[in-house]
């Protein structure tokens, strides 16, 4: 039993990263669905050290939502705690208004 549990754990380490950046995704899913867009598939979540080389960990993760490209990304960047601090879009999202609408992003023809 004992490993089998650790097992587990190895295998969720392995998938995301760490086992606080698999709590984030269901952050990221939440706070995607509360802008009103469908997630398809969680792609992949980063531990990052904010500013780089610090010990102040962020989680990034990306999510591909309808409405995007298949190729598209949301990107949710998240404190370590896996409080959403903002979204950003790449690739095919770039260019998707009710996306971008969604996310109180600035649509390309907005942007200068």
């Amino acid at each position: 039993m004992t490993k089998t549990l650790a097992f587990g754990l190895v295998i969720m380490v392995c998938a995301f990263g760490s086992p606080a950046s698999a709590d984030c995704t269901d952050a990221a899913t939440q706070a995607i669905k509360q802008r009103g867009l469908t997630v398809r598939s969680m792609g992949r979540v980063q531990e990052l050290s904010q500013p780089a080389n610090s010990n102040t960990t962020s989680v990034r993760a990306w999510v591909r939502v309808a409405g995007c490209e298949k190729t598209g990304y949301v990107v949710v960047n998240m404190r370590a705690g896996c409080g959403v601090r903002n979204f950003w879009t790449w690739g095919g999202c770039d260019d998707a208004p009710e996306v971008l609408t969604a996310l109180g992003l600035p649509l390309p023809s907005e942007q200068r």
